[in-house]
């Protein structure tokens, strides 16, 4: 305990203690003020990084849906490829089946010049084609070709037609004899055989005199169909014969009006007299293997000109899955381009987060702090007002005995006090410091990699996953139907050459 000999003695103690009381009173002011700046200005930091953290969580949204629109743009691109290449599919097919037609016809086209190849001598064959490719070289207008190629006839009138002209089915029809003598040396040139040409400047048919009943006999050159340019040729083979029922009327008929007359079934009879007649093999008809033959050209034309629109088809079918493949492959690459720019706002969005639950943090700590020094304050404030009211008041006289032995007891008591409070004091600030360290292993590691899962959990949704296997399906799909259908074509192409 503290003996003071007198007041005077005494009151200089405790001015002592009352001027380091407001000491420490002022150092605890300064420290308070500086400690509420700090926290005033944590509030601001915290409430701006809640605001910025609230604009990056808007802006992430829109991003996601930027993101979920190409997604539904590519499936939209997707599925029109796929129409696209089943429409492509059925031209290929349609196509394969004209490739096949083509096949047959061409077959059929090349039966019929063999059997129309096998009705005249070869040379004659041999002749008339290296004339008509001549003339097409050449690009001779005035040729005009055979005259099996300038008419058409009744199927049940072709016997008595073919009968009648006979070789000179033949026979080259050209517009004037300068243009048959052109022809006729280069077939001398080229050794290519012999023709008959029809100059029509030089023909000079005669008008027949043909009947007036029409029941027995017809004009032959009635019943056939044909360009009036070549009427005077027409009229040189056919003009002079009338058909006939029977060939007794014919024998009537040739003497009364100078024709020849010939049955449907081939039997003729001369304006001189003369009968022939017999059996015709119809299967070696000149007319019948031209017909199927020109019929044969005209359906492979005509097979080629589908082909063609549907090759155009297929090409134009190709050139829009190109344009959607391109469309596909775009949007894919800004699906990424926008994921990626999705991911690393995700990842500001985490660290923004993470710098501010550090401030939070240091401002629970200046807050811990601020109370303590409020605690500091009011304790020396009530130090203070103790010291104050003992200096006021007047000196003690000499205690007695028996308060000198209470004084020394609580005095022990005291020392003991103070000590156990600075052990505890000790083992407060230790424990302090280790929940601090944990806080700050929580915050900086586990807490760290908990938030970093759970971005990527959100960041590979199962929507999006299921979009990317969607994707490879969709991709393994279309590959294996494209494979399959080049199958299919090189199959009908080793048919074809089979």
């Amino acid at each position: 305990a503290q003996q003071f000999s007198s007041k005077a003695e005494r009151d200089r103690y405790l001015k002592s203690k009352v001027a380091e009381c407001k000491s420490n009173l002022k150092t605890n002011a300064k420290q308070t003020k500086a400690v509420q700046n700090v926290i005033k200005n944590l509030d601001k930091k915290v409430a701006a990084m809640e605001k910025e953290l609230k604009q990056k969580e808007k802006d992430l949204g829109k991003k996601k849906k930027e993101v979920k629109n190409v997604s539904k743009d590519i499936e939209k691109y997707t599925k029109e490829r796929d129409e696209v290449q089943n429409v492509r599919k059925n031209f290929w097919k349609e196509n394969s089946s004209k490739t096949k037609e083509y096949k047959d016809w061409h077959e059929k086209l090349e039966t019929s010049q063999n059997d129309l190849k096998h009705t005249m001598d070869r040379h004659m064959y041999a002749a008339l084609r290296e004339v008509r490719r001549f003339a097409e070289e050449k690009k001779i207008k005035g040729y005009y070709g055979p005259l099996i190629e300038l008419f058409e006839c009744p199927e049940e009138f072709r016997k008595c037609v073919e009968t009648t002209a006979g070789n000179r089915l033949f026979q080259v029809v050209v517009d004037h004899d300068k243009t048959a003598s052109i022809i006729i040396e280069h077939l001398k040139r080229v050794k290519a055989g012999r023709l008959t040409f029809m100059p029509l400047n030089r023909l000079r048919p005669s008008d027949p005199n043909y009947p007036s009943d029409t029941s027995e006999a017809v004009p032959m050159i009635e019943k056939l169909k044909f360009n009036g340019r070549y009427h005077k040729a027409m009229m040189q083979v056919f003009g002079k014969t009338l058909i006939t029922r029977t060939l007794e009327i014919g024998a009537r008929l040739s003497r009364s009006h100078g024709l020849n007359t010939i049955t449907l079934d081939g039997d003729q009879v001369n304006k001189r007299g003369a009968l022939t007649g017999g059996f015709i093999d119809e299967r070696k008809s000149r007319i019948g293997a031209y017909e199927s033959k020109k019929a044969a050209e005209g359906k492979l034309g005509k097979i080629n000109e589908e082909k063609e629109a549907i090759e155009e088809q297929i090409q134009e079918q190709n050139q829009i899955e190109a344009k959607l493949s391109g469309q596909i492959n775009k949007a894919y690459a800004e699906k990424r381009h926008l994921r990626n720019q999705y991911d690393q706002m995700q990842n500001d969005i985490k660290r923004l987060a993470k710098d501010r639950d550090l401030e939070i943090s240091t401002k629970k700590n200046n807050e811990t702090e601020l109370a303590r020094l409020k605690a500091e304050a009011a304790q020396l404030e009530s130090q203070l007002e103790s010291i104050q009211s003992e200096l006021d008041s007047d000196l003690a006289d000499e205690l007695n005995s028996q308060d000198q032995g209470e004084l020394e007891r609580l005095t022990a008591d005291t020392t003991e006090l103070r000590s156990k409070l600075i052990e505890i004091s000790n083992l407060r600030a230790e424990a302090e410091s280790k929940k601090k360290i944990l806080e700050n292993d929580l915050s900086t590691n586990l807490t760290k990699r908990a938030e970093e899962l759970r971005l990527e959990l959100s960041s590979q949704s199962q929507e999006e996953t299921t979009e990317e296997f969607t994707k490879e399906q969709d991709e393994l799909r279309q590959l294996s139907e494209i494979i399959s259908d080049f199958d299919e074509q090189i199959e009908e192409a080793e048919g074809t050459v089979d």
